[in-house]
């Protein structure tokens, strides 16, 4: 009897939920760093903590190996990435539009793996 592997490997799992996990660990320093500057009159960046959370607890469901907390993980780094190459074509003026549709082809790079898995393995 043969069995099929899973969808989602454990290595890309965990991968995607140690990533976002250190992501959403940065944007708790970035809001505890600027309270100072917040209460002085500056920007409030205390909306991340929308993000931060939400990146946190998915990703340690990532790294106990729940498919659907990567497919959660992926699915809206892919819609993030799709966003910023579309928003980025149409606004952004030309040199910082480099950099951020780089940065949009980066987010797409989960979603494309995840596809690349399903297509090849089934």
């Amino acid at each position: 009897m043969v069995q099929k592997k899973a969808l989602v490997t454990t290595n890309f799992q965990k991968t995607c939920g140690w990533i976002s996990i250190s992501i959403g660990f940065c944007l708790l320093i970035l809001i505890v760093l600027n309270y100072r500057t917040r209460i002085e009159g500056g920007r409030d960046l205390g909306a991340l903590l929308i993000f931060a959370i939400p990146l946190l607890v998915l990703g340690s469901f990532a790294i106990k190996l729940n498919k659907w907390a990567t497919y959660i993980l992926v699915f809206f780094t892919f819609v993030i990435g799709i966003w910023l190459v579309c928003r980025s074509i149409l606004i952004v003026p030309m040199p910082w539009n480099l950099i951020n549709v780089s940065l949009g082809f980066l987010f797409l790079l989960p979603g494309l793996l995840l596809a690349k898995q399903k297509i090849f393995k089934s």
